[in-house]
């Protein structure tokens, strides 16, 4: 190389340093959060001491680069340049589709990494409905489809990547429409009629979710479930609006798509009564010669119903809203409270996280129900039989009944007991076996112990036998 190639080369380099240190001791940002919506790396402390700690610079050199002005812009380019020249993304959690369209990589396989049965997903929606109906509530469902259900032709070359998801949605679609849901909505269905009549696409090409449009829809299918005839003609107007994407912000692709943006208004006043940060508000809907729902209303959101937060509760005289993401660990579980007080809840998620919402812990949602709402349900009570070691009989009960026995134990059964209470069953054959319980706190602070059991079961009896137990109650549902 002859001297003034190597004079070039060294001059980019030093200006490649220098030039970011002298934008940012200039005041130039870095516009990280813009971008990463998260708190940028911290400066490392005692850098004297540290000086001969390989981590150290390795902070250094995250906290700079963080920092380092044109960083937005500078991304930006890079992900045009991989998007429009070798079409490829610069983020391997976003899919590059047809048009320009993205998809979120985990919304697309993710059913398919972590495979969990559909049955075991409507079954605990089924459970919930039985015991919420059992007490005098209604349990709406609404499952808010991944954009590719919605668009699969726009996946383009990551549509091979979805058949096993398709093949899930399809199972899990029919089984919600045949299940024991009465106030089940559904979503795909809709979608799919909307897109066919609306002038505009009713999901963001460069977001995972769905338009205005599509939140005014499943609003005014969420009412017309409520009450038929409360949804009000003419009640939606539009003006532009233009959205970057989250997909878009994954992979730093400075675009902005314009949309026409529908909204409700009602001659209403939405008041918020209470708010507790990061878990719930209270609202309360006021306005003269507006028809409202009457009942209180629970409702549980995630971020495709945040699109028809504005919308909905102008139709609610009363309504709570808890966001999935601010429920303790994910878990329903924590907010049985909030179930108690409402007179309808309605539940909403989008389809991708089903799955893990409703597989786990979701499953002792009925037993806290029920541990919270048995005065409210019709039961029996049980004396103790002939039986040897404090069994219970039970009555015969219907093929399709979804059976639970209740035991009083009392409030002062501490911890440690109640971690050692087994329970077991006698099945037709006269055969014991062991069977899932569940210790439970109700409303007045007693604990009580949920049994679920087989519908052929004939007896059932808990241990330790010393256990102080009072009243002991069979619920049918």
């Amino acid at each position: 190389m002859r001297r003034p190639d190597k004079t070039v080369v060294v001059a980019a380099f030093i200006a490649w340093l220098t030039i970011p240190l002298l934008l940012m001791m200039l005041g130039v940002e870095s516009r990280f959060l813009e971008l990463e919506k998260r708190s940028p790396a911290s400066l490392p402390s005692n850098a004297v001491s540290r000086l001969a700690d390989s981590l150290f610079y390795t902070e250094v050199a995250a906290a700079f680069r963080d920092r380092v002005p044109l960083r937005v812009p500078a991304l930006g380019l890079d992900a045009w340049i991989d998007l429009e020249i070798f079409g490829d993304s610069p983020n391997p959690e976003v899919l590059i589709g047809s048009d320009g369209w993205l998809f979120d990589r985990q919304s697309v396989i993710g059913v398919c990494e972590k495979p969990i049965q559909p049955r075991r997903v409507v079954a605990n929606f089924v459970e919930i409905s039985r015991v919420l109906r059992a007490s005098g509530r209604r349990f709406v469902v609404v499952v808010a489809p991944n954009k590719e259900a919605i668009y699969p032709e726009r996946l383009g070359a990551a549509g091979p990547l979805a058949h096993c998801a398709q093949e899930w949605r399809q199972e899990i679609r029919a089984l919600l429409s045949s299940a024991d849901l009465p106030d089940y909505i559904d979503l795909w269905g809709a979608m799919e009629g909307l897109k066919a009549r609306a002038n505009e696409d009713i999901y963001w090409p460069h977001d995972t979710h769905w338009t205005s449009e599509s939140a005014i829809e499943v609003s005014r299918l969420i009412v017309e479930q409520l009450r038929p005839g409360l949804w009000d003609d003419g009640v939606v107007r539009s003006r532009p609006h233009s959205s970057p994407g989250d997909l878009a912000s994954k992979i730093g692709l400075p675009t902005s798509i314009e949309r026409t943006l529908y909204e409700v208004e009602r001659d209403v006043r939405v008041k918020i009564v209470a708010r507790k940060k990061g878990r719930l508000r209270r609202l309360s809907t006021v306005g003269k010669n507006q028809r409202r729902f009457k009942p209180n209303v629970l409702s549980i959101y995630d971020s495709f119903g945040l699109r028809y937060l504005g919308m909905l509760p102008q139709f609610l005289r009363r309504s709570t809203w808890v966001s999935w993401r601010g429920l303790p660990n994910g878990k329903l579980t924590s907010i049985i409270d909030e179930f108690v007080r409402a007179n309808v809840v309605v539940l909403e998620s989008v389809e991708r996280s089903l799955a893990s919402r409703f597989s786990g812990s979701a499953r002792n949602v009925p037993a806290h129900l029920i541990a919270a709402l048995l005065d409210e349900l019709p039961r029996t009570a049980l004396a103790p039989s002939a039986l040897p070691d404090g069994a219970f009989d039970l009555p015969p009960a219907g093929t399709d009944s979804s059976r639970y026995v209740v035991f009083d134990i009392g409030p002062l059964v501490d911890e440690a007991t109640a971690l050692r209470i087994r329970a077991a069953a006698q099945d037709s054959d006269g055969t014991w076996g062991h069977v899932a319980i569940h210790v439970v706190k109700s409303p007045q602070g007693e604990r009580r112990v949920v049994v679920r059991l087989s519908a052929t079961a004939r007896a059932v009896r808990i241990r330790p036998p010393k256990l102080d137990v009072g009243d002991v109650s069979l619920v049918d549902l």
